[in-house]
């Protein structure tokens, strides 16, 4: 008796027939390149959207990498003013749809509706209807859609969790982190290049500040190298990653953040805590661990010493004044304008503890802008907590709460329990990177306003994917 393969005809309708999809690319690109007009910014966006559709149509892990990639590495002034897509969508936004289009294809035609639960599914899904409930919230208080939407969007990337916790392969889990460090390696090179083009060198002292909102990825990128520098022995590998950890610290040192350069610090003694407490550990671990909590710094220091020596650049100079001027604020008004945010937010909390004021809820105060007194109206707040507080009310910092504090407790028991170096090697980066997060919280709301909050809620799939095959019994050979 003979077996005959069958192969799926061209005009199949599957997602496992290449053909079919090859041929739709292909007619894509034609079509691309048939409507696009004369300028760069078509072409630039006509690009992208053909390679993020590419891979969207071969594999939703793939997807997931590519929107990760691209909401890293393009600069925000390219994602919002070059890459816009029509009705006022952001780039990552089209791309984040066809990638709800072909996880749902996925999700029914291979998984046949397999629900796989995770321990951190309740207090994510509690955290969305939170969000939800808070836009009715905002309606009931009289906030305009025109205010409400522009606000909602970006909490609602945390959705992208329950997509990689069911399709996202545990295999690739490494290259997760791998492709992490290398993005943020491309933002510190492009920290170093507008540096470079800011700087006189012909005026010692002198340089342009660089801050951009890519710079939140400096320290997660830094404390997973740190990670992988510990865990795995190999003296190529340590060399490799090193080389990627001095740019991408000079490129933290050049931002000249304070909240940033803190919330690192915190995050590298969470890390060297961690390596103390590990109940795994060879005796030679602690040594290593110690050395480390010691050589970071000061290897951080030494670059940025070295590269002012060699530039003439007023790193250290410009360092001291940023650190001094945070207790006077007569030096640094910008600590006075957020501060008077917060008081201004604090009064409509009070208001309204428990639920909040809402999606589209905005605070009023005067700011100085180039010397002149201006009054503002805006629903930006520098703080995650103030943000939820202001929002969702304590119900809502009462769920970030839960979910964060139970990823956290997740992690440390799969470090102490797992085997797996790659395992141990993720949950003690994401153990670290998490803490840094809290800690920048107190002065950044990006964990909850802006398109990193797809990066945060990869990182939570990708604990609960590990955490999940974890606990599944070993398949029988």
């Amino acid at each position: 008796m003979s077996l005959k393969v069958m192969t799926p005809s061209l005009f199949a309708i599957r997602p496992d027939n290449r053909a079919l999809l090859a041929l739709i690319v292909g007619l894509q690109a034609l079509l691309i390149s048939l409507l696009l007009a004369q300028g760069e910014t078509t072409l630039f966006i006509g690009v992208l959207l053909l390679v993020s559709v590419s891979s969207v149509l071969f594999s939703t892990t793939g997807a997931i990498f590519v929107i990760a990639l691209l909401t890293v590495v393009i600069p925000s002034e390219v994602m919002e003013e070059k890459l816009l897509l029509p009705f006022n969508f952001k780039f990552y936004e089209g791309l984040y749809a066809l990638v709800l289009a072909f996880a749902a294809v996925e999700w029914t035609y291979k998984k046949r509706f397999a629900v796989r639960r995770t321990p951190l599914d309740r207090p994510m899904a509690c955290l969305l209807i939170a969000i939800l409930l808070s836009v009715g919230v905002g309606l009931y208080r009289g906030h305009g859609l025109s205010r409400i939407l522009p606000d909602v969007r970006f909490p609602l990337y945390y959705s992208l969790f329950f997509i990689a916790a069911q399709l996202f392969e545990p295999r690739r889990a490494s290259r997760f982190v791998g492709l992490l460090i290398a993005a943020t390696a491309v933002v510190a090179a492009q920290y170093l290049i507008a540096f470079f083009a800011g700087i006189n060198l012909s005026v010692a002292g002198t340089f342009t500040r660089i801050a951009r909102v890519e710079g939140l990825m400096l320290p997660i990128a830094m404390l997973f190298i740190l990670s992988l520098v510990v865990f795995y022995p190999s003296p190529v590998r340590r060399g490799a990653l090193l080389l990627l950890f001095i740019p991408i610290a000079l490129a933290l040192v050049i931002t000249m953040t304070r909240a940033i350069w803190a919330s690192f610090a915190v995050g590298l003694l969470s890390l060297g805590l961690l390596l103390i407490l590990d109940r795994q550990r060879p005796d030679r671990r602690l040594a290593r661990t110690l050395r480390l909590l010691v050589a970071v710094p000061l290897l951080i220091l030494l670059t940025a010493y070295g590269f002012q020596a060699v530039t003439g650049a007023g790193l250290g100079e410009v360092a001291f004044y940023r650190s001094s001027s945070a207790m006077q604020f007569s030096d640094d008004p910008s600590l006075g304008h957020r501060l008077l945010s917060y008081a201004v937010a604090l009064d409509q909390i009070l208001a309204h503890p428990i639920l909040g004021n809402g999606h589209g809820a905005t605070i009023t105060y005067p700011m100085l802008i180039y010397g002149k007194m201006n009054i503002i109206t805006t629903s930006h707040i520098d703080s995650l907590y103030v943000v939820l507080l202001h929002r969702l009310g304590l119900i809502g910092l009462l769920l970030f709460g839960w979910l964060t504090l139970r990823a956290l407790q997740r992690a440390y028991r799969l470090f102490q329990t797992s085997r797996s170096t790659a395992t141990r090697t993720f949950c003690a980066g994401f153990i670290a990177a998490m803490v840094n997060c809290l800690v920048a919280g107190l002065g950044d709301a990006a964990m909850f306003v802006g398109r990193f909050v797809f990066i945060y809620a990869l990182l939570f799939a990708v604990l609960a994917v590990l955490d999940r095959e974890a606990q599944s019994p070993p398949t029988a050979p």
